[in-house]
């Protein structure tokens, strides 16, 4: 993303347990609990039943919150006394959250759960957050309109997952926000899959391949230029922001 060289402060949150890798401001490393990653291969392919995935996704979208109101928090603390020049250049009136996958569902989540984010962009989740229950084989979903402007960015896989529910009484969360909300927009890009909507494939194809393959059923690759998949979301996520966090809609939330 091209964020950075467009004016804005950019924090890129690793969570420990979760990441392949962290470091902390030690120099200590964590590695990713390999407990958590059997458990995301098992929900991936179908070993649980429906109760026990809403149970495990609620746990891990409450380590990633809990990790990246952490960070919001300790960074806002820091702009009020902290002699550091950085600090100084954040406007904590206009805090715009970004994720993939499980990190866009937290994202998404922390858009509902915090007064100061201001806009949200969503890469290819499933909204766990929106399930609020599950009970008697039926999930709940939060139809309480989302506060604030979603730019939702989806792959084949997405689109292709949200396209095989086909019952009527079954309520998707992305459609029912893209239907309910102002400023929510969804884009599909296609010929790409899960992992397109990352940097990964420009970095390792071998790990897009290796990830992608551990789901059965998913075999979408990508067809579509990864340096066009690339360029497109930059000039997706840059034209929301700018309007979110800098344009019409900023001067909106000022007054």
């Amino acid at each position: 993303m091209e964020l950075a060289s467009n004016g804005y402060v950019v924090c890129s949150v690793d969570h420990p347990y979760h990441s392949m890798l962290t470091m902390d401001a030690d120099g200590n490393y964590t590695m990713v609990d390999r407990g958590f990653l059997q458990e995301v291969l098992d929900v991936n392919n179908g070993v649980y039943d429906d109760e026990t995935v809403f149970k495990l996704e609620k746990k891990w979208l409450d380590l990633r919150t809990e990790d990246i109101n952490f960070v919001l928090n300790t960074i806002i603390q820091k702009t009020k006394d902290s002699s550091d020049e950085l600090f100084k250049h954040i406007d904590t009136t206009k805090i715009g959250l970004i994720g993939h996958s499980l990190g866009g569902a937290a994202a998404v989540q922390l858009g509902r759960d915090r007064r100061d984010i201001v806009a949200v962009i969503n890469l290819d989740a499933d909204l766990l957050g929106e399930y609020v229950s599950y009970k008697d084989g039926k999930y709940t979903v939060n139809d309480k309109v989302y506060p604030v402007p979603l730019l939702s960015i989806y792959s084949d896989v997405m689109k292709q997952r949200m396209n095989s529910i086909t019952d009527p009484s079954v309520i998707i969360p992305q459609k029912l926000i893209a239907s309910t909300t102002p400023n929510a927009s969804e884009v599909y890009l296609p010929g790409t899959n899960h992992m397109s909507l990352t940097d990964l494939p420009l970095v390792s194809p071998f790990l897009v391949k290796l990830i992608n393959g551990s789901v059965k059923g998913i075999h979408i690759g990508q067809s579509t230029d990864k340096y066009e998949v690339i360029n497109k979301m930059n000039s997706l996520v840059m034209e929301f922001f700018n309007r979110c966090l800098k344009g019409d809609l900023a001067e909106q939330n000022n007054n």
